[in-house]
C-alpha cells in the first residue's frame, strides 16, 4: 500500500499495475489481485487516475515487538 504514496507512483499519468509490480518485485497479476481486495475492503480507492489510501490505518504490533522493529527500520 505504501507504494501508492510514493512520488514515483504519483508522477505516473495514471495507475499502472505493471509499474507497481516491477517496483515491488511481484507479478502484475498478484498486484492486481491485492489491489482488488484492498479496494473491496475499503482500504484504498480509485480517484479517477490513481489509487489512494482510503483513510488512516492503524497497525497494532504490540503482540509482536520484533515485527514492530522491522516496520520501524523499513
Amino acid at each position: 500500500m505504501l507504494a501508492l504514496e510514493t512520488t514515483g507512483y504519483a508522477d505516473l499519468d495514471a495507475h499502472d499495475s505493471t509499474w507497481l509490480a516491477r517496483t515491488l518485485g511481484l507479478e502484475t497479476g498478484r498486484v492486481e489481485g491485492c489491489l482488488a481486495m484492498l479496494e473491496e475492503a475499503g482500504v484504498i480507492e480509485m480517484d479517477g487516475t490513481h489509487y489512494r489510501i482510503g483513510g488512516a490505518l492503524t497497525i497494532d504490533t504490540r503482540a509482536h515487538p520484533e515485527a514492530s522493529r522491522v516496520l520501524k527500520r523499513h
